[in-house]
């Protein structure tokens, strides 16, 4: 008995479609890749020196390190409310740079506007970037009441 070409090379075919369908069955070791974000390295914190006054309708930020705060982000009453008012600076605030910021511009995640009249500011977070590739600056600051 002779086996034809054409018979050989469908056996082979056919032999790779069962064990390609028997191997995606069986267990086997593959390499995982990590995820973009978890091989990133950690940013470094660093806290900001800075400034910040409130005279009732206005906040008055001053940049006291010796760099620039990128983007910065200021929130308002992020540990006494759910939604705390935040305002996010589309550009930067140089080295020993004074920006005035009116309470009005702060808005919390549903749009609603800080009104000083009804709710008093009870403390300000500056956030930003910095510019080391991986460092973010931070601010903390509980304010004193306006006498109001």
């Amino acid at each position: 008995m002779r086996i034809r070409p054409l018979t050989i090379v469908l056996f082979v075919i056919l032999g790779f479609v069962i064990l390609s369908g028997i191997g995606n069955f069986l267990p086997c070791h593959r390499q995982t890749r990590t995820p973009p974000s978890a091989s990133r390295p950690a940013r470094k914190m660093t806290r900001l020196k800075a400034y910040m006054s409130f005279d009732g309708w206005r906040f008055e930020v001053m940049n006291l390190d010796d760099f620039t705060w990128h983007v910065p982000k200021f929130t308002i009453n992020a540990e006494i409310v759910d939604d705390p008012y935040v305002y996010q600076e589309r550009y930067f605030i140089a080295e020993i740079e004074t920006k005035i910021y009116p309470a009005r511009d702060f808005a919390n995640s549903k749009g609603q506007r800080f009104n000083p009249w009804t709710m008093k500011p009870v403390n300000f977070t500056i956030e930003c970037d910095l510019s080391a590739p991986h460092d973010r600056g931070h601010w903390f600051s509980k304010l004193k009441s306006t006498g109001r």
